[in-house]
């Protein structure tokens, strides 16, 4: 039973699907602390024709230390027409754009009211779009115990969901929250994800890597599954 972990970001880049696609199990992490900085968790890179840009959903109480399951976000704007204009504006040349971009504005338009709601809403699609067979788990819906934190609670999760191989990121952050060794005691094996990023035909020129999944769907369309199926895990 192969299992990853990960917080659930907004259109999240390529990497996070080959993860996906790799494992058994993917959990969302969805109820552990909100980045007051600045965050993936409602912020993704786009390619315009003038180099990468963010596109950022406001949310409300960011600095109250909330869990991601309880962001709400914020309507009071005009970031939604904002945010349609500059996707047709820099895809509505793509190849893949009326294929994507319809079931994608639909899930804005539903206006959830939630942060974790839409970002799971567009994840999903993109599941469904490449006929991806993981199973999804929340982790705010594991019985995993109280005031667990660290290795203790990535641990939690994965005896819940009988983790036999916990799947890794090599980055600082996931190196915090893992050990070999306590992983090892209790049965399961701790594998390093890596991810060799494809290049694929983008618009605009010189090619940018790590932007948001929604950039290679655009201009790939259902190939979009090969390209971002290999990985390297050690």
């Amino acid at each position: 039973m192969l299992v990853a972990i990960h917080q659930p970001n907004f259109l999240p880049w390529i990497g996070f699907f080959n993860k996906i696609i790799n494992v058994d199990v993917f959990v969302l992490f969805d109820d552990v602390q909100f980045p007051r900085g600045h965050s993936f968790g409602n912020r993704v890179l786009i390619k315009t024709n003038t180099g990468s840009q963010w596109l950022t959903i406001p949310v409300k109480g960011k600095s109250d230390l909330l869990q991601f399951n309880q962001v709400l976000i914020d309507y009071s704007g005009r970031w939604l027409d904002k945010t349609f204009r500059t996707v047709k504006l820099n895809y509505k040349k793509s190849k893949y754009f009326d294929e994507i971009y319809e079931p994608i504005s639909k899930i804005f338009l539903s206006k959830p009211r939630k942060l974790v709601d839409l970002n799971y809403l567009l994840i999903m699609f993109v599941k469904e779009y490449l006929e991806i067979k993981t199973e999804f788990i929340f982790s705010s819906n594991l019985d995993k115990g109280d005031n667990l934190s660290g290795v203790e609670r990535i641990l939690s999760i994965l005896k819940a969901v009988n983790s036999t191989v916990y799947i890794s990121g090599k980055g600082k952050g996931s190196a915090r929250y893992i050990s070999e060794e306590i992983l090892r005691n209790h049965g399961i094996k701790l594998k390093y994800h890596e991810f060799d990023f494809p290049v694929y035909k983008q618009l605009y020129g010189e090619f940018i890597p790590k932007l948001s999944i929604v950039d290679l769907l655009f201009n790939c369309g259902k190939e979009s599954k090969n390209l971002i199926s290999k990985s390297i895990i050690d």
